[in-house]
């Protein structure tokens, strides 16, 4: 089905992500801090990295993405219901073998357009939910790992910042005045004008539908050249641009790393409103492996040079 496609494509990078972030401290992640952990108590002598990954989480999960995500898929759910109840009161299910029975009336073909759009809108809604749990899920297995286990702690003392950190957040041990500015305004002061100004949300947007998915929470300005270049290997089979936003606005908010506004772009939404099956990050006749080479390539390439002290 046109659904299972396009929600198990985004649903395969999202873990793709959590496996790479956490291969090097190869994690034994406790079953409390499994797909549904929204929130996560502080530790005993909790350090400024800990502090942050902790607000990370509270971000992610207070008024969450996912359930915005959602509540927008049950929606479109609740028009199909609706749609596709009168396409069978009209007869748009019956069929015509030969010159038996009759034709479907005239305007099942507009119906049935209305149906494959709003299917492929729920899709697209819960691919961004799914996406959206999974950084959750990546965030909370960090602050299980690095900040509730001493021994790991001393062990990143002194030590290098590496590629996903870098990539995903900010350095162990690191102040947060030591660290580059976040991108976009302050999230507690709305822009006067009303024109979009980013935020500290990197999402990766698809040219050929608008659709979207996450990539992390904390971008930084020093960051963003190694989010585009991810953004670019975990969806090779289409043209996409990094774009940064506010999570409690996200498209609204979005602007792209040149300074273009997603409301801007000529394909704007318009996942929400058509299904183009060619649209997708996967290309045709390739598994999710073979897809992947190169942002496995990317992380093997830092992985190396963090070993180079």
């Amino acid at each position: 089905m046109k659904r299972a496609k396009n929600f198990n494509e985004a649903a395969t990078i999202k873990p793709f992500l959590t496996k790479c972030a956490f291969r090097r401290t190869k994690l034994a992640v406790a079953a409390g801090v499994a797909f549904g952990l929204l929130a996560v108590s502080p530790a005993a002598g909790e350090s400024p990295y800990c502090t942050e990954l902790r607000a990370q989480i509270a971000r992610a999960s207070a008024g969450g993405g996912a359930g915005r995500f959602q509540a927008a898929a049950a929606k479109q759910r609740g028009d199909y219901a609706r749609v596709s109840a009168k396409a069978r009161a009209l007869g748009c299910d019956r069929g015509q073998f030969l010159f038996f029975g009759d034709p479907p009336p005239p305007q099942c073909s507009q119906i049935n357009a209305q149906l494959n759009q709003l299917s492929g809108a729920i899709a697209s809604y819960e691919r961004a939910s799914a996406d959206d749990g999974g950084q959750r899920q990546a965030l909370a297995a960090r602050y299980e790992a690095e900040c509730r286990n001493p021994q790991a702690a001393q062990a990143r003392v002194a030590r290098p910042r590496n590629f996903f950190e870098e990539l995903f957040g900010v350095a162990p041990d690191e102040s947060p005045g030591a660290r580059d500015m976040p991108v976009g305004p302050d999230p507690d002061q709305e822009p006067s004008d009303g024109k979009p100004r980013g935020g500290p949300m990197a999402i990766c947007v698809r040219a050929c539908d608008g659709g979207f998915f996450p990539i992390t929470y904390s971008a930084r300005s020093s960051n963003l050249d190694d989010l585009a270049t991810m953004c670019r290997a975990l969806c090779p089979n289409a043209e996409v641009k990094l774009y940064t936003a506010s999570q409690s606005k996200v498209l609204s908010s979005a602007l792209s790393i040149d300074g273009e506004a997603y409301s801007d772009h000529p394909n704007a939404h318009k996942f929400e409103k058509t299904y183009d099956p060619s649209c997708g990050c996967k290309p045709p006749g390739q598994s999710w492996a073979e897809a992947l080479v190169e942002a496995e390539r990317l992380i093997a390439e830092r992985h190396a040079k963090d070993q180079v002290v």
